[in-house]
Formats: structure tokens, sequence, C-alpha cells
């Protein structure tokens, strides 16, 4: 699947931004963002989240406008600049934590930040694409850890007599009037409050062929009502990993429990990472190189970049080099195409010049070129070589009109990026003007004022 963050286009340091909640946010939702979330988040999507908690504006007012605050004032609280920001907005987004809203009136543009309180953990795992996101984030052991951290307790109630009142006998009377005023007591529906939310619609769904599947797994007696309780997790291992019907067949009847003939999850997953890593892929046929270790040319990427998905194109990349996949690159390539931040042909041009340069692509290296390519909006694979042309010649790390731009050494004997650098820190914000600076004062001390007020009138129990 191809996505990208939207382009930062005309948003400004001096738009404004009002902050509300659609949700209620307890301690518990705080607990659920540190557990859940904050892998998927990072470190700056999670502290923008809470930096936007502490302005939700009261329900029991209505909201003034001209209350806005400049998104510079915003940033500034970060930390980043405004790119980071505009990256961690977007995951925050995508998660469901946060809607944005945009309009413009006479004072200018602004945004209304609406946030959401994240899913309870019973529709967290659930949803199959945001659990395996988290695993590829946490590990196998981390997951099991918080999962077992949210899992409910109990006790064997074996040779107990339930003595519980039900509601009807305690609460006789209020029934009797209600059924007497010709209305009855909701029903609780438990099923809408625990249904997940299909992160892949019904017409992705329909490109995968579930009744060949079901056909191939006949013999394993794995039924059709398995495949449905389990589709989110099986498109997403096709998706990603490019398993066709056949494998995804031969997968679920290896991974199933032999005692009670059910998919299992976990060995699903594990299963379908080991195949990768040690076959590879079904990657269309391109063109073998005549000797090992030859660098592709610029044309062969940009071919192979529009054809291959980028765990194909992470195969072909490190057969062309003749190198061997890292254990956590899959993982890692997984990661940033499940933010959809830039296009998969982008993605597999990123992958070219990591594992060109630097033998494997690593989480930092990665995230740090993809925030750079995001803020020079580099949305195509030319744009993207185009762009790595740019720096080279700029920093003299390559002859003119050589077509790639392999170093010879692991370790970049010429200048690098600002942004390749591991000790990289973005710039500061620019200082504001100073009717803003003023605004934002008298907007800090009308907080202090209100906080102080909320103080001497009693703490809430």
């Amino acid at each position: 699947m191809n996505g990208q963050v939207a382009n930062i286009g005309s948003l400004s340091p001096q738009d404004g931004f009002l902050v509300t909640s659609a949700d209620y946010l307890s301690a518990y939702s705080e607990e659920l963002l540190t557990y859940l979330y904050q892998p998927l988040t990072g470190a700056v999507g999670f502290a923008l989240y809470h930096i936007l908690q502490t302005l939700v504006h009261s329900t029991s007012q209505p909201m003034v406008l001209s209350d806005r605050l400049p998104h510079n004032w915003l940033i500034t609280m970060l930390g980043e600049d405004l790119t980071t920001f505009f990256v961690a907005r977007s995951k925050l987004e995508a998660l469901d934590l946060v809607q944005s809203y945009r309009k413009t009136d006479q004072i200018g543009t602004y945004y209304v930040y609406e946030l959401h309180a994240p899913l309870p953990p019973q529709e967290f795992f659930h949803e199959p694409l945001l659990t395996e996101f988290l695993r590829e984030q946490v590990g196998d052991h981390r997951l099991e850890q918080i999962r077992q951290h949210f899992k409910k307790q109990s006790f064997d109630r074996t040779g107990y007599t339930n003595v519980s009142q039900d509601f009807t006998t305690v609460f006789s009377s209020e029934v009797e009037s209600l059924l007497a005023k010709g209305q009855t007591p909701a029903a609780r529906t438990t099923q809408a409050a625990t249904s997940a939310r299909p992160r892949y619609s019904a017409a992705q769904l329909a490109s995968f062929d579930w009744d060949l599947l079901a056909q191939q797994l006949m013999p394993a007696q794995i039924n059709r009502d398995q495949l449905e309780e389990n589709a989110q997790l099986i498109f997403t291992l096709h998706d990603f990993y490019k398993i066709d019907e056949i494998g995804m067949a031969q997968l679920i009847e290896a991974s199933k429990n032999i005692m009670t003939n059910r998919l299992e999850q976990q060995r699903l997953r594990t299963m379908a990472r080991k195949q990768y890593l040690t076959q590879g892929a079904p990657v269309p046929a391109v063109d073998a190189p005549t000797k090992p270790r030859t660098p592709p040319t610029e044309a062969e990427v940009l071919d192979a970049a529009q054809r291959l998905a980028p765990a194909d194109f992470l195969q072909w990349q490190h057969q062309r080099l003749g190198t061997i996949i890292g254990k956590f690159e899959p993982q890692t390539v997984m990661s940033l195409t499940q933010r959809h931040a830039l296009p998969d042909s982008v993605v597999n041009v990123l992958i070219h010049y990591l594992v060109t340069n630097y033998q494997i692509v690593n989480q930092n290296s990665m995230d740090r070129t993809a925030n750079d390519w995001l803020s020079n909006h580099i949305d195509t694979p030319e744009k993207a070589f185009a762009h790595i042309r740019e720096f080279l010649q700029r920093n003299n790390t390559s002859a003119p009109g050589r077509s790639n731009y392999r170093r010879g050494t692991v370790t970049p004997k010429t200048k690098q990026p600002a942004w390749a650098d591991p000790n990289y820190q973005p710039p500061a914000a620019k200082p504001t003007d100073q009717s803003t600076q003023a605004k934002l004062a008298a907007e800090m001390a009308k907080l202090r004022k209100n906080r102080e007020e909320r103080t001497k009138g009693g703490t809430r129990s």
C-alpha cells in the first residue's frame, strides 16, 4: 500500500490553535498511552499529546476563538522544529488520538485539535495492525509483559456460591416506576464496546482470494470462521511480506495448535517473519547481476522501486550487493511503511541509500533521513535521487556524472549532512516578534491566574 503524510503546506508558526477533548481523559488513559501508544507515537508525539492535554478547553464554557495561541508557542514548548511537530501530529492523527480541524477567520488561520482517549486494551489487542506495529517496536517479550499488565484479575470460583443481588431486586421501586412510564432500562451493549475498528477496508480485503485460502486449508480443518476472525492479521502479513494465498495456507497450517486445531496468531507472525529472513518474500523477476556485489544503477533502482514492495525491495537490494538482510531490518522497514509517511517507491530509494552507504537499515538513520525528505517534500523516487545528488555535489562526496553514490566503507570519510550525524540536534525555533511575545506573556499570565484561582477553590478528591 502506498501512503504518505500530507505536506505541511501552508501551516505557519503564526497560525493559531485551540484544544478540546471528545472524551474524558483519566489516569487510566495516561496508563494506556504509556504502555500501548508511546512506542508508536515516539517521544515527540507522546510529549505533544500531553502538552495539548494541558490546554484542553473546558466544555462548561463556550470556546473563545480569541484565546488561541500561535503554533510557535507549541513548537517552543516541544523544543522541536515545525517539520518534527507536523510529523508527530500526523502520528497522533493516524492513531486516532487527535483529530485536526482548520478554519480561517478575520484574525487569521487557526486549528482546533480534538483529543480522543486511547483504546482500552481489549480493543487495542483486537486490532491486528496496531498489535503487530507494537510488536515490531517493543519485541515479543515486552509485548507479552504489556498483555499481562492489562490482563483482568480473576480467581477460581469453584465451590463458591454467588450471593450478589441483581439490579431489579435492589432497585425494584425505580424499575416499577420506569415500567409504569412505558420506559425500559437500557441494556448494556458489550458488543459495541468491544468491537474492533478494522484498519483495512473491505475493498482492500477483497483483493485477497479468501476462497482459495479456505479451500487450501480444508484438509487442515481450519474453517472459514477462523479466517474471518483473523482476517486483519492475515492481510497485514500478506500486505507487508507479500505472502500469497498458497504460501499463507502453508504458514497457517504449520502454525496451528495441533490439540485444538485453532490458528495461533503469535506463531503465525513469528513463522512469517522467519520465512522472510531465511527465504525472502517472493520477489518478481529482476535481472540478476552477472557478477556478485554489483551495485545497481540508478535506472535499475528506479525500475525496482516502482515495481516492488519495500519488503521485496530490501531483499532485492541485498541480493545485488551480495549481502544478507539484518535480523531487525524487516521490522525497521515495516515501522516506516506502517506510518505511511512516504510513498513505498520513495521508501525503496531510502532503503537503497542506507544499504548502499551503511550496509544496513537501522532505525535512527532511517528516521533521520525520512524526516529530511519529508521536510523537503520528497514524494517521488526521482525527487529522492535528485535530492541525493544535490547533497553529494554540495559536499563533494562523489565525482561529477557518477550514477551511484556508494562509498567504499561503512563509515563515510567525507563530510556528512548535518541530519546524518547521530548527535544531530534540530535548529532552535526562531524568536517571535515583540507583539507575539507580548501576547504570549499575557496568555501565560492568564493561565497562571486561572491555575491560582482553581487552587484557591479547593482540590478535587
